[in-house]
Parts: C-alpha cells; sequence; structure tokens
C-alpha cells in the first residue's frame, strides 16, 4: 500500500494517478473534490486498508483550510500510525515559513476543538507535521509535504518549453502568459488530445526525474515508515 496522497487540484491528481502508475505500477483510487467519498473509504478498513493508493485532491486553495482539518478529525477512530503525503505548490515562498504557518494553524484547530490530549509536532528539516497521542502511541498522523517550488502547472509550461523548440519564436514563448491556459496551448500545439495527455506525457517521459522534489516524491511514496 502506498501512503494516502492529498493535492491540490484536477492537474495535480492526474499527474499524481500517472506518476504511481509509472512508478509503482499501481492503479490508484482518485477521488476529487469528494470529501465524503474519502471519508466513506477511511472508515470501510477494506477499501482503506486494501487499496493500493488513495489520492485526494482539492479544488486548489482549500487543500488545508478544509480538507486537512477534516482529516484530522479522523484521528483516535483507529489504533493506527499513519503517514500522509501532501503535494503542495510553493508558489516561490520559503517552504520553512509555509510549514511553521500549517503547523500553528493545526494546532489553533485541537485547541478549538478541545483536543488537548494531542499534540502537533513540527519538523521543518523533514517537511513533516505530526499529530501524536499524548496517551497512547499507537495514535499518530504524519502529513509528509512535498513542496514544487513554483507550481506544478508553471514546472510543466516550463518544461515544455525546454523540450519543444517550436513554442518560441524569436526567444519568446507564444503560449499564453496564464500558466493554466499555456497549458491548454501547448497541447494543442504539440497535437496532444488534451492538457490531461500533456500532464501525463510529461510523467511517463520523466520530465522531472531529476528534480529534488520528484525524487521526494517518489522516496516519500515507496518509504516504508
Amino acid at each position: 500500500m502506498i501512503r494516502p496522497i492529498l493535492c491540490e487540484g484536477k492537474h495535480d491528481c492526474w499527474f499524481l494517478d500517472e506518476v504511481v502508475q509509472v512508478e509503482c505500477s499501481i492503479d490508484p483510487l482518485c477521488i476529487h473534490k469528494d470529501l465524503g467519498e474519502f471519508q466513506k473509504c477511511y472508515r470501510s478498513d477494506y477499501h482503506f486498508f486494501e487499496c493500493s493508493c488513495i489520492i485526494l485532491s482539492d479544488n486548489g486553495h482549500e487543500l488545508m483550510d478544509k480538507y486537512v482539518p477534516a482529516i484530522m478529525d479522523f484521528f483516535g477512530t483507529k489504533e493506527l500510525n499513519l503517514h500522509y503525503i501532501v503535494l503542495k505548490d510553493a508558489d516561490y515562498s520559503d517552504p520553512a515559513h509555509l510549514l511553521t504557518t500549517y503547523s500553528e494553524s493545526m494546532s489553533r484547530l485541537l485547541q478549538t476543538k478541545r483536543r488537548r490530549d494531542i499534540s502537533i509536532e513540527h519538523d521543518p528539516a523533514d517537511h513533516t507535521i505530526s499529530m501524536v497521542s499524548d496517551r497512547d502511541d499507537r495514535f499518530s498522523f504524519h502529513f509528509h509535504f512535498i513542496f514544487i517550488p513554483q507550481s506544478l502547472e508553471k514546472a510543466i509550461v516550463e518544461k515544455s518549453l525546454e523540450m519543444y523548440r517550436s513554442l518560441t519564436r524569436g526567444g519568446t514563448a507564444i503560449v499564453s502568459e496564464d500558466h493554466h491556459k499555456a497549458l491548454n496551448d501547448i497541447a494543442c500545439h504539440q497535437g496532444f488530445h488534451d492538457k490531461e495527455a500533456l500532464i501525463r506525457h510529461a510523467v511517463r517521459e520523466r520530465w522531472f526525474r531529476d528534480e529534488d522534489w520528484y525524487r521526494e516524491l517518489i522516496r516519500r511514496m515507496t518509504s516504508r515508515i
């Protein structure tokens, strides 16, 4: 079983779906914008523990505001030490600052819910935030963050401009400056069916195999601890 993966948006979901298939030869269960479906899987031991991998994507910035808090509510309902992978766009922000912000937000949430028997542990070197029971070490949640320095969309656009010289004229890109729209422009220009096909192609061709964040993603996916 690969750790459950949380991500931002449909583009990330397509990307991760292909990564899991290519790198691990596994067909994951992808759930987009349906927290109820994820909760149903979690409550079912069969679905949650027998499914090879679950990918939950949101609609962008709701990941830390809505989805992680909802997952935190599961804490203590099952005796397990559970690890999550969180793929997040850094948008050129300092990952250490982002982790501190997320850790403080999770701590405030626990105080609001009066869960005083749980501690939030923040490991900036490992990019991990953990929820740990103060009473029973059989209960813990660990969120392992993988930060893409810019955004997945921008990373794919930049790689596309490297791979396809016809996308530039006189040193200037002929695609939209909006990276979401640029994915459509590139897909159309290069003969892909749509931007999903382009994103999946980038994974199959291993465009990011030399990127630190991609290598860390694979390491986290295949780690046993």
